[in-house]
């Protein structure tokens, strides 16, 4: 699914540029945007496909989905809005990018014990992002890669 992403992504970059379309570019501290797995299925309009090609190897679509963290990259109000803000654009075709602060821990869990309020750390990247792009600080790149 990435892959399809990533394709048409880069398509979408290339028709911009080629046109010289404007982009948006939106800023926000947060982006409550929740699990991706089911919207990207849903958009790509492979749910069925994914379902069955699933099954066909004995995995339960609705297992795998409960089992992807949600990226806790947002409070509420605002965290939303940006989110529904780029789905917007998104479906209005208009030329977008969202920037955020990739929180490494989101926010936090909070747990009572014996009455009293225990905060532990978001654990979203415990197994790391496959929807993000790594992107390492401009000392550990190689003087050859493309960035």
């Amino acid at each position: 699914m990435r892959d399809r992403l990533v394709d048409i992504w880069m398509a979408t970059g290339a028709e911009t540029t080629r046109l010289k379309k404007k982009r948006v570019y939106y800023l926000s501290i947060e982006f409550l945007i929740g699990r991706l797995l089911l919207d990207t299925l849903t958009n790509l309009r492979l749910v069925e496909p994914a379902r069955r090609a699933l099954a066909s190897m004995g995995v339960d679509l609705e297992r795998l989905r409960g089992a992807e963290p949600d990226a806790a990259l947002g409070n509420g109000g605002l965290g939303r809005l940006a989110a529904c803000f780029m789905d917007s654009l998104s479906a209005l075709g208009i030329p977008a990018m969202g920037y955020g602060i990739r929180y490494e821990h989101g926010l936090f869990e909070q747990r009572l014990h014996d009455g009293w309020q225990q905060e532990f750390p978001e654990a979203w990247l415990a197994h790391g992002n496959p929807w993000e792009f790594a992107r390492p600080p401009p000392s550990t790149r190689s003087a050859s890669a493309a960035w």
